[in-house]
């Protein structure tokens, strides 16, 4: 059942992708965490830290996420 409208009503999701790439066990994380945030009529944001972050912000947005904040670092 749909749960009310909070504070909460975000789920997050961290992606660390020192190689350039988002990893296989990340991929699963963004689809189930976007699956449940859907299931609830929350909202999805993922945070993805790599070298080049702005680069793999598409790529994370393809798994779901309804937000998508990029982070570059050297990792």
């Amino acid at each position: 059942p749909p749960h009310p409208r909070s504070l909460m009503s975000t789920i997050l999701s961290v992606v660390l992708a020192p190689s350039g790439s988002v990893p296989r066990a990340s991929q699963e994380a963004l689809t189930r965490a976007s699956a449940i945030a859907a299931e609830r009529g929350w909202r999805h944001t993922a945070a993805v830290l790599a070298p080049d972050a702005a680069a793999l912000a598409p790529e994370v947005a393809r798994f779901g996420a309804t937000r998508v904040v990029a982070v570059s670092d050297p990792l």
